[in-house]
């Protein structure tokens, strides 16, 4: 009887805590979100990254307030962190100011620097909320502050499969445009480089 619980409690065990570091704003599985509302070409990226077994894809979400940015970027690390990929969630704000950390050693098994997949929630609300109050040229910038950091930090974005929960904008192609080339410009390939655009 014994040895049937071994196998639930191997999985498992492991399986909670991979899904407990990351400190996730609440649960969220991909299967309780309605594909038809996103589109062919937003699902095809999304296994995409999904999918994908090398470092440094970055999928960029738009979308306005309450299109459901952070509920099906949660969705997606959630899937991976099944996987026991070591994902870490942080909104805009705290990781502008862990920049500036120079301890490498993370409080848990991983930290934002470690893990392979990263979540950027809250860098922008979105339409109808018209001013976007983190650019990219405004997130560079704060990579690039504490120079005994930049490299660090650079490569740490770069390096990292990264789930980047933006806003939305009357002019959304050129929001895009403006986050892929502060991307390229620290290193990602432009293939690397995928989005989703929510209603």
């Amino acid at each position: 009887m014994a040895g049937l619980l071994i196998y639930p409690v191997y999985y498992w065990y492991p399986t909670k805590m991979y899904l407990q570091i990351p400190q996730y704003p609440f649960q969220f599985r991909l299967s309780q979100w309605e594909a038809e509302q996103i589109g062919p070409d937003a699902i095809h990226n999304i296994n995409r990254f999904l999918n994908n077994d090398r470092d440094g894809m970055h999928l960029l979400i738009f979308g306005s307030k309450n299109s459901g940015k952070t509920s099906i970027s949660v969705g997606i690390a959630t899937e991976l962190s099944i996987k026991h990929k070591p994902c870490y969630y942080i909104t805009a704000m705290k990781l502008f100011s862990m920049f500036f950390d120079t301890d490498e050693r993370p409080a848990g098994l991983w930290n934002w620097r470690s893990s392979s997949v990263l979540v950027i929630d809250d860098i922008n609300a979105g339409h109808p909320i018209k001013q976007d109050l983190i650019s990219p040229e405004h997130f560079l910038k704060l990579i690039d502050t504490y120079s005994a950091q930049n490299e660090i930090n650079r490569n740490a974005i770069k390096n990292t499969n990264t789930i980047w929960v933006l806003g939305s904008s009357d002019t959304g192609k050129d929001l895009y445009g403006k986050w892929h080339e502060m991307l390229e410009n620290i290193g990602v390939d432009k293939k690397d480089i995928l989005s989703v655009h929510l209603p």
